[in-house]
This record gives C-alpha cells, structure tokens and sequence, in this order.
C-alpha cells in the first residue's frame, strides 16, 4: 500500500487524515501538466531495484485481478499528470526490472501498488513510498510532482523486519584522495524528521564501518567505491558513489545522476554532476551545459538534439549537436 498508515503490531489502518486528503484528491483533475524529470529510488529485499530519474507525465495502468495480494477490477485506470504513480509506471517502460507494475482498486480511495517486478504484496508486506523523505498523506496517484524531486518506494516486510523503520541517507563527498573519508549517515521518520543514524553499518566494498552516536564514521578508501548504509529493520540508503584519485581534477567535484527518457519525445537536462543520460526513443532534446563531464546517449529518433560543452561527450547515435547535424548513423 501507499497511503499513510498508523501500524498496530501487523494491521495497517488507514488515517482519518489520508482519507480526508484522498477524497479532496477524487476532485476532477485540472488540465493536463507538462511532462517533469524526478528521481526514482525502488527498494525490496535489500535489493535496489532502480536508482535513476526519469520523465514522467500522465499514465495508464490495467488494475491486477490476483489474489490475495491484488483483487483489483481488470479495468484501466488512467493517472492524469506527473504523479508518483506515474513516475514508477514511466520508469517500468524503461526498465524491465519493474515489470510487472500491478496495481489495485478495490478500495474506493485510489489505486494502490500491490507489486513492482519480482516482489509483490503480501498479508505482511506492503508497498509504500516516501517523497523526499517524507510519507505523504494521499496515495502515490494523488501526489503531483513538480520535478526534481526524489521519489522512494519501498517493501515494507513487517514478518522479516524488512524497511520498517528509519529511512537512512548516507552523506559523503563526491570525490578524495586514496585515505579515510568521513561520512555521516541520517535518519529520516515517517514524517521527514532527521536524526543521526548511530550504529549504522556502511559497507564499502568487502569491509564495513559502524556509525557513533552522531551517524559518523571513517572509511578508509584505496579506489573508487560505492557506500551503502543498513540498520535492523531500517530502509538501507540508497548507494553512494565516492570517486578516488590521487589528483582530485581526475574525479568529478559534483555527483551526477542517471537519466534515462521514454519513447516519447522527451526534453531532458543535466544536473551540476557529471550525469549519464540516455534519451530512448522519440525525438529528443537533451541539455547538459554547465557541471561536470557528462555522457549522452541517444534512442531511436531521426532528430535527436544535444547540447554540450567543456568535456561532455554524445553517442554518434545523437543527430544533431550544438545545433550541427551529423553524419546519418549507421542503422
């Protein structure tokens, strides 16, 4: 489930406040929105399922008739304008990791995800999410984006003491010299609040450091490495990537994400990091100037756009580059 719940030991009920929210949400919906770019984060299992941004606009889904974990209608349910909903049904276009997406409707109250790829719902595993940390109080296809945020669904397993506590955040710099970095590692509740995650395990490779009692620790790094933060029954971070090199101008200053865009025509545009975008398919326009060193591959459009500058890089599959056309690609 993705509404806001009050957990009693294993039954999950639904608040006065959510149902309150998601009745205002059943309102007819305005004109349709543009298209935004937020990220995506799915975790279940201790596996990472996706962690990447997408573009996402209005989506349709065919509610799943299984049960126990599902019961929906069979029928189509269509999601209007970037919602969260949305942005995982986006991603699953792109990613055959979250596929299938099964979604429900047998409550009258919104659609609900009983599913995402491999792992469904269960009687003691629910499907959440979270927006920047926070449990919002409507259901996942009743909250907007704006873009740019940062979306978090989540398997929360209360039989395995799985994701059922504390969202945990790993800070770290993007980049250092081969030695000890200092990390912290954050807590975040339900409702957004922040806490020093003590005695956090971070993994960095085959070895791994506890948190004090402020979430801090030193990790010893010889080369590049992805930190990873878990704690009994708490959301594990999401990974971080630490770039070490013995000249810092050798490892980006700035953190990038990946970006991927759908089969549509999409409008994608750089971080300050140094990002790795692939664009799909449609004839899309991409803008990475400014940052760091970015990567760009483009789909299957016959007008495919970019703009760079400084060290950035584009596939030969990108038709036009700074408003020059290339050679026609080899097919």
């Amino acid at each position: 489930m993705q509404i806001s719940i009050s957990r009693h030991g294993r039954r999950l009920v639904i608040s006065t406040c959510a149902a309150a929210a998601l009745a205002a949400a059943a309102a007819p919906a305005p004109a349709q929105a543009a298209p935004v770019t937020s990220g995506l984060r799915v975790e279940a299992g201790g596996v990472v399922v996706t962690s990447a941004s997408y573009p996402t606009d209005t989506q349709s889904f065919a509610t799943d008739t299984s049960k126990p974990a599902c019961g929906g209608t069979g029928q189509m349910k269509t999601v209007t304008g970037p919602t969260a909903l949305g942005l995982l049904g986006s991603a699953s276009a792109v990613d055959a990791d979250l596929r299938p997406v099964r979604i429900s409707d047998k409550f009258s109250f919104g659609l609900l995800v009983c599913g995402i790829g491999s792992f469904p719902a269960t009687d003691s595993a629910f499907w959440l999410y979270k927006v920047n940390h926070v449990a919002p109080e409507v259901g996942s296809d009743a909250f907007k984006l704006a873009g740019g945020e940062d979306v978090l669904f989540y398997l929360q397993d209360t039989a395995r003491n799985r994701n059922t506590g504390d969202e945990l955040v790993v800070d770290a710099p993007a980049r250092s010299r081969p030695g000890e970095v200092e990390i912290t590692v954050s807590a975040y509740g339900f409702n957004g609040t922040r806490k020093p995650a003590a005695g956090a395990k971070v993994l960095a490779g085959a070895s791994s450091v506890t948190t004090d009692a402020a979430g801090r620790a030193r990790v010893r790094l010889t080369g590049s490495q992805t930190l990873r933060a878990g704690r009994s029954g708490d959301i594990p971070s999401a990974p971080v990537r630490v770039c070490v090199a013995k000249d810092l101008d050798d490892c980006p200053a700035v953190r990038g994400r990946r970006i991927y865009g759908g089969e549509g025509a999409d409008r994608l545009k750089g971080t300050p990091g140094a990002d790795v975008i692939r664009s799909g398919g449609g004839n899309d326009r991409v803008d990475v100037r400014g940052g760091e060193a970015d990567r760009v591959r483009c789909g299957k459009g016959a007008r495919d756009r970019v703009r760079l500058d400084g060290a950035d890089r584009s596939t030969g599959d990108c038709e036009i580059v700074n408003g020059r056309r290339r050679a026609p690609k080899r097919r």
